[in-house]
């Protein structure tokens, strides 16, 4: 307790809302070299000592917190999506079939989807009424179908999109109307779907002249002008198509040489940014992709080897970039991105098939199948003391050594007195 109020009187001092007396010998530099002016030069950076402090700073996650939500083993292929309420939904796949689980209502429910087991992952996204939707690839004597499932009030109904697809891999997105896109790959190519209300309109999305052959499973997203991009593998080639009222338009990402068959992620930001995140094949590496058609830069986010296993992209309430991925040797991965640079760390000691989400509060939630078996989720929390963001508000907001918000140890953190548990963790 001592630390924490030593910690909030100085908060409380240098907050970038009450800066300190200016003092002109300190205005030659930013110190810390985070692109932001020292507070008693008139700027907002509250303590220009330290360059992972200033207003645009990320006050999460320090920590994670794990659960495990199904200890069957052999669970794999996660999927993950966060409700405007906050209630946590998921998909994953066993040998019996696909399960859905969601906390609404403030306890986990089970439910299985289908009875035969998918061939690769399984997708999840919400309908505008924030039902869910799951989308997969079956196999049986007659060959492979991809598989769309809704969660109605009579429970889940399934229905056949396409047949004959590659790689057990399909994508799915929901747009600004509600319509409901899903991605796949076959032997011809790559393909788009689109429900209408009344039935299904497939198109196949070009591929560029030098990224002809065979493709890799596609990702799929709408960004907030209902415009539609899915980023794949053609060739050796990673590609990169937007459809908008005139048609589809189709560029190059990256020319790696050869292009494995893990699918990348693709994400458009508010402010019109697309960005695509994949594994380099023979680099091992992750790297992030970032522009609009016509062009786009690449940086690598982590270059360990052996990275770049299930990658996914998320945003926080801010814009900001969130990866969710796995390292071939162990743990589940999430990297942030800030000013200067992506901000990696660990979600558990080892993890296969992570998916990744962000909910309005700026949780990050991580699920995976741990060590192979358990279905786990990990959810992130904040160092209590750090007052990163400079806005004069640490984490542990009324002092009492507890965290606040959904995930934490305290239900009300503007009462020092209330830090009973919220959740069963």
């Amino acid at each position: 307790m001592a630390r924490i109020a030593e910690a909030l009187a100085a908060v409380s001092l240098v907050a970038c809302g009450q800066a300190p007396e200016a003092d002109p010998a300190a205005c030659e530099t930013d110190a810390d070299e985070d692109g932001f002016v020292d507070a008693r030069c008139g700027g907002d950076d509250c303590d220009d000592a330290d360059d992972g402090v200033h207003p645009e700073a990320w006050e999460g996650p320090q920590g994670w917190r794990w659960e495990t939500l199904d200890p069957t083993w052999n669970a794999r292929g996660a999927g993950i999506a966060v409700g405007r309420d906050g209630a946590l939904h998921v998909v994953w796949v066993l040998p019996d079939g696909p399960r859905y689980a969601t906390d609404r209502g403030g306890r986990w429910t089970i439910e299985r989807i289908a009875d035969a087991e998918p061939e690769g992952r399984i997708a999840l996204v919400l309908d505008a009424e924030e039902s869910p939707i799951a989308g997969w690839v079956a196999s049986d004597e007659a060959g492979s179908l991809v598989l769309i499932a809704r969660r109605g009030a009579d429970g889940w109904q399934i229905e056949d999109l396409a047949a004959s697809p590659n790689h057990g891999h399909v994508a799915l997105a929901v747009d600004g109307l509600g319509v409901l896109h899903a991605a796949w790959a076959d032997r011809d190519g790559v393909r788009h779907g689109a429900h209408d209300g009344a039935g299904w309109q497939v198109e196949t999305v070009p591929s560029l002249d030098l990224a002809q052959g065979s493709h890799g499973p596609p990702a799929l997203a709408v960004d907030t002008e209902s415009r539609v991009h899915v980023a794949f593998a053609a060739g050796g080639r990673l590609c990169h198509s937007v459809r908008e009222e005139g048609g589809w338009t189709t560029d190059l990402v990256e020319d790696v040489g050869v292009l494995g068959l893990e699918p990348p992620a693709v994400a458009a930001g508010l402010d019109g940014v697309v960005h695509v995140v994949y594994q380099h094949p023979r680099l091992d590496e992750v790297r992030h992709a970032f522009g609009s058609a016509g062009g786009f830069s690449i940086e690598t986010v982590d270059d360990a080897g052996r990275t770049g296993v299930s990658v996914s992209i998320a945003f926080d309430s801010a814009g900001a970039l969130h990866l969710g991925y796995a390292r071939m040797d162990g743990p589940p991965r999430h990297a942030a991105a800030s000013r200067s640079g992506f901000v990696l760390a660990s979600a558990d000691v080892y993890g296969v098939d992570p998916a990744i989400a962000l909910g309005a509060d700026d949780v990050v939630h991580m699920v995976y199948a741990w060590g192979g078996g358990p279905l786990r989720h990990a959810a992130s929390s904040a160092d209590p003391w750090l007052d990163a963001d400079c806005d004069g508000v640490p984490t542990d907001a009324d002092g009492d050594g507890f965290l606040g918000g959904r995930i934490a140890q305290d239900c009300d953190d503007a009462d020092p007195e209330v830090h009973e548990s919220c959740a069963d963790w």
